[in-house]
């Protein structure tokens, strides 16, 4: 018996320490074995345990003295009801105190998402937000800094207070591991607080029927319900609610300026950063009412001669219930996550990677939020604007679709006949993307001096046409927009800076295998989400085993790489101040003698309202300000390729006038010809029958008038 309770208490203690064990709220963990010292904090919601890491726990990379400043990270901390059940495509409900002591010690698994679906731990329960800051009052109890990673505490010390630091709020992309696999340690190196917020993404957070059932825009509720706890609680983690900076990658920047653009959630912040994406992308947004959404893939409602694969919600929302085998909206509720995650990717399959069909909706007669308006027509702004791509968007993209296209791109015929119209139909739609005139002036727009045999050339030819198309275009219509608007200050970015040595594999779901892949060619690519890596420290294989460890910035392991990490973290908190990016002079306290620049004044130029607009390129030797950042691209897309298009349609609707003109004159003449024809019948007919008459009845008349005389001649 008493073997028994030994094993039956080594088996709890066990339990405890591995296995998350939630509570009413929806947020808590039992606190278990970590590796990382814990940190018991008491707020107005409530007492809150998080953990406290290191900025930089390997110094010897980054300078000769030791670096051991430390700071606190709050993960997994409830915003929002858990939307799971009846409450599945509704907002959630905002949580703002917990009943007991809430366990921050470790990463909550993402939202479900294609690709995440089979990851353990992945639930619907996901509207957690997780909090990075060295700026805690001590007031209630005292911590001592940690010493050998243990925290004491120290009755005799005063209490202390802190002024308020700048918050940034990060919004990750749909196709990312989610908000837990951001880590802060690199922006820890500056006087901010860090929020970085899980919402519902794809089917779950932004299927629409169109109607009041299903209104859409859920993911955008959530970080409407996320900004909302920033402003009530951000004070107790030592961030001031009045300078709060949305910052957004790809989808996650296009949340971001749609809610700049909105009264009602622009007060919740004052300035943006748009990472690889904005609301005038293609394919980011839908509007009620009209053609939303560029649509690659075949939809089995859709299959009309005049279809241009641009689904309406409702169209997508019809698809969901048949690929779930639903008729009503309260089975597909009833359907599990991982049912709908298949559904989602059965109609997305033929997409291209970084697109999805479920966008946000802008809507003028669903309900009153979150989106209820026209962002051509919106008048709000932000005060201040920071907004930049990456050297080689594409190139991800590109790299992906041309492995399983190889023999399409062999000679220029066949990317002129076979394989560019493929694409375009998947970028722009089929009927848009199958116009010869189109496809033939990007043909020669990208294509036009390619020799046959370059297979490494075609891909980069490609991967700038992709980027040129779905970013840098929209970039520079934003920035054209709210120059014009007024909306505040503005300030561009390319980020060019390339190294071999960094790994892609826990960044936006690129994989280290892929960009060797790029290895080929003649200068290392730069592709979409790099700029993250330096940024943030990318904790995706800890958050899906869910097992916090000591996650650093180590994996940038040369003193180059260190070096734009700092301007790049330094950007962001000088932006998040002031409204102005200030990049480090030159790095030239960093570099080697031999290449050491002097250290002259680098003074970033806000955009204009008028002339050319300037970009600033961040790079480690080549950093600087430059103008009109592929302006001659842009232009073809924004201007001549629309124009073309629009000439392209029009000369396919003249075709079809003439066609059909061509068709009703001659069935008019037909027609014209049946009609004679049964004129002339029935008149033929009718001077036929006259004639017989006329004779038959002559004959009477010749015999009545011939009878008397035979009968006299008889008598």
């Amino acid at each position: 018996m008493r073997i028994y309770f030994i094993c039956l208490f080594c088996f709890l203690v066990q339990e405890r320490g591995v296995h998350p064990q939630g509570d009413d709220q929806g947020g808590r963990n039992v606190i278990g074995q970590n590796s990382l010292a814990t940190h018991t904090h008491f707020t107005r919601s409530g007492t809150i345990i998080g953990t406290i890491d290191y900025e930089d726990p390997n110094p010897t990379l980054t300078s000769g003295s030791a670096n051991q400043d430390f700071f606190y990270m709050f993960r997994g901390i409830p915003y929002g009801t858990p939307p799971v059940g009846e409450r599945r495509w509704k907002d959630a409900e905002p949580i703002l105190t917990w009943n007991r002591e809430l366990d921050a010690t470790r990463p909550r698994p993402p939202c479900p998402r294609p690709g995440s679906s089979q990851n353990i731990g992945v639930t619907e329960d996901c509207l957690f937000l997780n909090v990075f800051t060295k700026n805690l009052n001590k007031a209630r109890n005292t911590f001592d800094q940690p010493v050998g990673g243990v925290s004491s505490m120290s009755s005799r010390a005063q209490p202390v207070v802190l002024p308020l630091r700048p918050v940034i709020v990060f919004l990750p992309g749909f196709t990312s591991d989610g908000a837990g696999s951001f880590g802060a340690n690199k922006l820890m190196r500056e006087n901010l607080v860090i929020v970085t917020v899980e919402y519902r993404v794809g089917a779950l957070g932004f299927l629409s029927d169109g109607y009041d059932s299903v209104p859409g825009n859920y993911g955008i509720s959530d970080v409407i319900l996320a900004l909302r706890w920033v402003q009530q609680a951000i004070s107790d983690f030592g961030g001031n609610p009045r300078q709060v900076t949305l910052a957004g990658h790809g989808q996650g920047a296009v949340i971001a300026h749609l809610l700049s653009l909105q009264a009602s959630s622009s007060s919740l912040f004052h300035q943006i950063i748009l990472q690889s994406g904005s609301c005038f992308c293609p394919g980011s947004i839908s509007r009620y009412g009209e053609k939303p959404i560029t649509y690659g893939s075949t939809v089995d409602e859709v299959k009309s001669d005049d279809e241009d694969e641009v689904i309406q919600p409702y169209n997508i929302y019809k698809k969901m219930l048949s690929l779930t085998g639903c008729s009503t909206l309260k089975c597909l509720k009833d359907k599990s996550v991982q049912d709908i995650v298949r559904a989602q990717t059965e109609i997305e399959k033929e997409m291209l990677h970084t697109r999805t069909v479920f966008i946000p909706l802008v809507d003028e007669t669903l309900r009153s939020s979150p989106l209820v308006f026209t962002p051509s027509r919106g008048t709000h702004g932000p005060s201040a604007i920071l907004i930049g791509t990456t050297l080689h968007e594409g190139y991800t993209i590109a790299k992906k679709y041309v492995s399983d296209k190889q023999g399409d791109i062999s000679s220029k015929e066949t990317i002129r006949t076979k394989f560019l119209p493929e694409l375009m139909r998947k970028l722009v739609g089929r009927r848009r993307g199958m116009q010869k005139e189109f496809v033939e002036v990007i043909f020669r727009q990208y294509f036009n001096e390619l020799v046959d045999g370059q297979t490494t050339e075609t891909i980069g030819i490609i991967a700038n046409m992709i980027g040129d198309f779905l970013i840098n275009s929209c970039v520079r219509e934003t920035i054209d927009f709210h120059r014009k608007k007024g909306s505040g200050s503005i300030h561009a970015y390319v980020f060019s800076y390339s190294s071999d040595t960094v790994s892609m594999s826990g960044n936006q779901g690129y994989s280290s295998s892929m960009y060797r892949m790029y290895s080929e060619a003649p200068e290392t690519p730069i592709p979409r989400g790099t700029d993250l890596h330096y940024l943030w420290t990318m904790q995706a294989e800890n958050m899906r085993t869910n097992t916090p460890t000591l996650n650093t910035e180590s994996d940038l392991s040369r003193y180059d790489e260190r070096l734009v990490s700092k301007n790049m973290t330094n950007i962001w908190d000088e932006f998040a101040k002031s409204g102005i990016p200030s990049p480090v002079n030159h790095y030239a306290q960093g570099l080697p003698s031999s290449s050491a620049l002097d250290a002259v004044p680098i003074v970033w130029s806000r955009v204009e309202k008028q002339g050319q607009i300037g970009y600033y390129n961040i790079s480690l030797t080549k950093d600087g300000m430059f103008y009109d950042y592929k302006k001659y691209e842009c232009t073809f897309w924004l201007a001549q390729a629309r124009y073309v298009e629009i000439l392209s349609a029009r000369i396919f609707l003249f075709k079809g006038f003439m066609v059909a003109t061509i068709v009703l004159s001659l069935l008019f003449l037909a027609s014209l010809g049946a009609i004679f024809f049964f004129v002339f019948q029935i008149r033929r007919n009718k001077q036929k029958m006259e004639n017989g008459s006329r004779g038959y009845s002559g004959w009477l008349a010749n015999m009545s008038s011939s009878a008397p005389s035979a009968l006299n001649q008889c008598s």
